[in-house]
């Protein structure tokens, strides 16, 4: 029996909530086995009565695959009505840089309505990590410093409030280990990882191809090395497709302007074997926990 896939980080075609959109997508995760999604980082936040209403519409006619909702706790810098809209969501979504008074009060939301919360990791805007081939490349890169502190405020939440978190858009070597470390000290928490930065490196910056421009961005070969002994070593708890669709006339222009984003939804099931199955990286029980039976667990469908 083929496994059941349920990611937690896809996005319609160039970001955009319509009709058709919601449809192609749906197409292709039926295609690719993905019996259930989420949408947490849309670049319009959801965090009003009539986008989710309009989501749970265009959800409702693609039966076959299920959309858990997501709320945008925070947005503009204003804190979302979430309570409104508790009983009809999976989740709250925040970035890590938000203003840390507006943090506490998602996570006292997350703690009073028993829901967990998404969590992507701030690690910077450029379009490359710092290393020796940014330095080759010309451009400045991110410093991972950004990430690990980022990554430290959110676990000390977790750890106070009691509330699940799923990180998503952490790459860093130390960033994860501390993760784990938090993990091993009984704080509720889980990681993900795309497929796309365990197979690719740095170096294919190097042609400057804006198709290949992802966030975060790939680490060094050495560190892609690294991110599979995580997952041989059993250390992350989710993979996801990173699915991001970007329409060619977004990725037109310099490598620096162009949109974020990669398609992950091209026969993923066959990836996931490739990549982790054959080479004995990982074993499909272990494959069936990151690709469904995590999510369920975090989504509270499942007890641990």
């Amino acid at each position: 029996m083929e496994n059941k896939i349920i990611d937690l980080n896809i996005l319609p075609k160039d970001g955009r909530v319509t009709t058709s959109s919601i449809q192609n997508l749906s197409k292709k995760l039926i295609e690719n086995n993905i019996v259930g999604y989420m949408m947490p980082q849309l670049p319009q936040p959801i965090n009003n009565d009539s986008q989710l209403t309009l989501l749970e519409t265009l959800s409702h006619q693609n039966p076959n695959v299920k959309l858990y909702q997501v709320i945008t706790g925070v947005s503009e810098n204003k804190l979302t009505e979430i309570a409104t809209f508790s009983s009809r969501i999976s989740a709250i979504f925040i970035q890590s840089n938000t203003d840390l008074q507006l943090l506490k009060v998602v996570f006292q939301y997350a703690q009073m309505l028993n829901l967990p919360i998404i969590c992507k990791i701030y690690s910077g805007d450029e379009v490359v990590f710092e290393s020796e081939n940014s330095f080759k490349l010309g451009i400045v890169g991110r410093d991972r410093l950004t990430e690990r502190i980022e990554t430290d405020k959110i676990i000390e939440m977790a750890k106070y409030f009691k509330v699940p978190v799923l990180f998503q858009g952490v790459t860093d070597i130390e960033a994860i280990q501390k993760i784990n470390q938090a993990k091993e000290n009984g704080v509720d928490i889980f990681i993900e990882l795309s497929i796309h930065h365990l197979i690719y490196n740095d170096e294919v910056y190097f042609d400057f191809n804006s198709f290949m421009k992802i966030d975060p961005p790939f680490q060094t070969e050495n560190n892609r090395k690294r991110l599979l002994d995580f997952i041989q070593a059993d250390k992350i708890d989710m993979l996801t497709s990173l699915h991001r669709e970007i329409s060619a006339s977004e990725k037109s222009g310099s490598f620096q302007e162009s949109q974020f984003g990669m398609e992950g939804l091209n026969n993923l099931p066959k990836l996931y074997d490739e990549v982790l199955i054959k080479p004995s990286i990982s074993s499909k029980t272990e494959l069936k926990k990151m690709t469904s039976i995590n999510q369920k667990i975090f989504l509270k469908l499942l007890k641990n």
